[in-house]
């Protein structure tokens, strides 16, 4: 009877052990099989929505591409690259191949270089345009569109935001070969000042070695306009790296507080070590913006040194934004010097395991005395 009671037991817990991964079993199945019809749909989707892209480009009116392309930021596949080079050999409005433009310089279409240099020569082009392509072809680095950069440069029938962008496309594309036309603009104090500020910008992004003693010159000259002495701050940063620290901490306390708040913030961007020190001694200024950038420079590099003057700045100072930066700085130099200690409380404790072992393994191998 004891036995039959067992046996009846077992086989009722076995039967709902069978019931219960059967349910189980059943679940997962559904799961997966839902999963599986969501990836199809989504995959079916993204494929319907290609296709729909590429219709509009084929069947479509200059108002359905304009309004489909302004608002795709994903790549949409090779075919549809491919059909968007040829609506540049078409006849569409303006807007049409701006908004193509958009999609090409979003997307980095490599494909489309040789139409970008083209549409440099568009006829009745707008600025908006041609500014928009320029730095389109900065941005995908399309070296064969040097020359005509260069161009529109030395045309004096170039409108200033053309020449600008054209600048700053050199800069991108790393032409270190202009830097002669550069300093060429640089020099010249009858050119608009933006144009002459973006030169000296593109020279400190092709690290021009001949620019660096009149950068500092410019920077030197309390008399120069503000904002060249403040773009020459970033570029004797780029061009010189932490070589520069030492020169440009000379104007950390510049009567001018905008390029004292440049030149902190360059020094800042450095996130070098040597340059912790100066950035505590600039927490003392009465520019707000130079009081920022230390602290968030003295944050990116971690400075230990500067907690207690940052605990002060976090609390007290009279600037909300450096407050809020004093915080951000300190949560960061703590958060290093924390996973710094665990690490090293790691170490320790796998040195001691190790010593352990070796200990037991010493004791294994000492010879047992007999006892008689």
């Amino acid at each position: 009877l004891y036995t039959d009671t067992i046996k009846r037991k077992s086989f009722i817990i076995s039967k709902t052990a069978m019931i219960y991964t059967f349910k189980i079993t059943n679940k997962i199945i559904i799961f997966l099989f839902i999963l599986i019809l969501s990836l199809l749909s989504a995959t079916n989707n993204l494929f319907s929505e290609d296709t729909y892209y590429l219709n509009v480009l084929k069947f479509g009116t200059d108002s359905d591409i304009i309004d489909a392309f302004s608002r795709i930021q994903r790549n949409l596949g090779s075919e549809v690259n491919n059909q968007i080079l040829k609506i540049f050999k078409e006849k569409h409005r303006l807007e049409v191949y701006n908004a193509l433009i958009n999609y090409i310089r979003v997307n980095k279409i490599e494909k489309a270089k040789n139409i970008l240099v083209n549409e440099l020569n568009r006829k009745k082009a707008s600025n908006d345009y041609i500014e928009n392509v320029i730095y389109t072809i900065g941005e995908l680095k399309v070296k064969s569109a040097l020359n005509r950069l260069i161009d529109l440069l030395k045309d004096e029938q170039s409108p200033k935001r053309i020449k600008v962008a054209a600048i700053d496309a050199l800069g991108m594309l790393g032409a270190s070969e202009t830097e002669d036309l550069l300093l060429k603009l640089v020099k010249n104090k009858k050119l608009d000042i933006d144009i002459r500020g973006h030169a000296i910008l593109t020279l400190g992004k092709i690290k021009s070695k001949k620019a660096d003693p009149i950068l500092r010159k410019i920077l030197e000259n309390k008399y120069e306009k503000e904002l060249l002495r403040m773009y020459s701050a970033f570029s004797i940063k780029e061009i010189e790296g932490d070589a520069s620290i030492k020169f440009l901490s000379k104007f950390i306390d510049d009567k001018n507080p905008k390029v004292a708040e440049y030149v902190t913030n360059s020094i800042a961007q450095l996130k070098s070590q040597n340059a912790g020190d100066i950035l505590i001694e600039a927490l003392r200024s009465d520019y707000d913006g130079v009081r920022y950038y230390a602290t968030v420079g003295l944050g990116e590099i971690g400075y230990k040194k500067a907690v207690d003057i940052l605990e002060f700045k976090h609390k007290y100072d009279s600037n909300k934004k450096v407050r809020d930066a004093a915080k951000k700085a300190l949560d960061k130099i703590k958060g290093q010097s924390s996973s710094k200690v665990a690490e090293g409380g790691l170490v320790e404790k796998n040195e001691k395991n190790n010593r352990k072992e070796n200990s037991e393994k010493e004791k294994n191998k000492r010879p047992i005395k007999k006892v008689n």
